[in-house]
């Protein structure tokens, strides 16, 4: 019984660090839909701007470029400032390398991403990004 105790113990030990290793969701966008009007490679990621389609949130739109200058890494000023009807997009690693001027895309689950050592600024991922 006292095993099993001791067992029990360490594992709530283990899930609770791997839940506090676990990064934190700063800010979540469902869905962001458009055609690609220009993409233009930085020093630590590549910025897609989109125009978007009738059908994405314009007030999500505003909060995702808010998001992206308040909580990640990324000189966002490099870039030119997205009109009312255009979002502009931050991907990092090779998410965006298959991306070409004109596609329409769906991107699926846009989310910035607490970096584990500071955990005020992240870095921006999405699930999926879809081609139509």
């Amino acid at each position: 019984m006292k095993t099993l105790a001791q067992l029990l113990a360490l594992l709530c030990v283990a899930f609770g660090s791997l839940a506090h290793a676990l990064p934190d969701t700063l800010a979540r966008f469902p869905k962001v839909s458009g055609e690609i009007t220009e993409i233009k490679k930085g020093e630590l990621c590549t910025a897609v701007r989109i125009r978007l389609d009738d059908d994405t949130d314009r007030s999500g739109v505003r909060k995702l470029h808010s998001a992206l200058q308040r909580k990640t890494y990324y000189r966002f000023k490099d870039f030119r400032k997205p009109d009312h009807d255009e979002a502009l997009l931050l991907f990092v690693r090779n998410e965006a390398e298959s991306l070409k001027v004109r596609d329409k895309i769906v991107v699926h689950g846009y989310a910035i991403i607490a970096d584990l050592e500071a955990s005020r600024r992240g870095f921006p991922t999405c699930n999926k990004i879809e081609k139509q």
